[in-house]
């Protein structure tokens, strides 16, 4: 099986991907809210729950490359090959995180510290290259385009510490809701039969 094909075959779940990346975002916005009002937290929704959101959410997006390294050329190439360094940063992140939790891993076993803050810059290079893509094209309707290149604002909102993290949730939440949304309405619930899946990748 070619890489191509294979992202060919993982297209026809990303809108799937979305919404449940939206539902796990919005349970992380839910227990961030109540770590700021009630002081209570549930450890595994920010260990397990919103990590693994993130990590859909770029899976589908490894979808959706099936559907633009043809027209896109270069930089959805390009944009394909960032995407997956975020698959394995939130796989052990996820991993690490759980290890962690268990009490298997401590003080110098554990995650490195600038795994987060690596994982966020490609998170926004992801997304950028994603979005920047899609509106170069006219394979996803321009609002997917636009709904990438907010998600790339709400990454940098992390770092200005200005934005209540439960409100960049939220933010979180609508976007990958409004990405899948998009995508099951349209009917690209499929492989390969708007663009051919890339047969030299």
């Amino acid at each position: 099986m070619t890489a191509g094909s294979a992202f060919a075959r993982l297209r026809p779940w990303s809108p799937r991907l979305f919404l449940l990346a939206g539902v796990g975002a919005f349970a992380f916005a839910i227990d961030n809210a109540l770590t700021a009002f009630t002081g209570t937290s549930y450890p595994l929704v920010g260990i397990l729950v919103a990590p693994a959101a993130f990590l859909l959410a770029v899976v589908g997006l490894l979808g959706l490359s099936a559907d633009l390294v043809g027209p896109g050329g270069t930089l959805a190439r390009v944009a394909r090959g960032i995407a997956l360094l975020p698959v394995v940063t939130w796989t052990l992140i996820i991993v690490g995180g759980t290890a962690e939790y268990a009490g298997l891993l401590s003080g110098a076993g554990g995650l490195p510290p600038l795994l987060s803050l690596v994982t966020i810059v490609l998170m926004i290079l992801t997304y950028l290259l994603f979005g920047a893509t899609t509106l170069r094209t006219d394979v996803l309707p321009t609002a997917v385009g636009v709904l990438m290149l907010l998600e790339v604002a709400a990454f940098l909102l992390v770092a200005t510490r200005l934005v209540p993290p439960y409100a960049i949730d939220l933010l979180h939440t609508g976007i990958n809701l409004g990405i899948g949304g998009l995508l099951v309405s349209l009917g690209t619930d499929r492989a390969g039969t708007d663009v051919p899946a890339d047969s030299t990748a």
